[in-house]
């Protein structure tokens, strides 16, 4: 839901994980992955928060 306007991965995926504290969820993972930040090459980040299963 990022896609169309240009904002920073990491505002992006910080903003995705307070949207899922209002609801009643334990724990949430979240996954960016493409030309970061406008770089040659691509990455993925990846952030865990709360508990998740195995």
């Amino acid at each position: 839901f990022f896609s169309r306007s240009i904002i920073s991965f990491r505002k992006a995926i910080k903003k995705a994980i307070e949207l899922t504290k209002k609801t009643d969820i334990k724990g949430v993972k979240v996954k960016i992955a493409g030309r970061l930040a406008g770089k040659e090459i691509a990455r993925a980040e990846c952030i865990k928060k709360g508990r998740l299963p195995l």
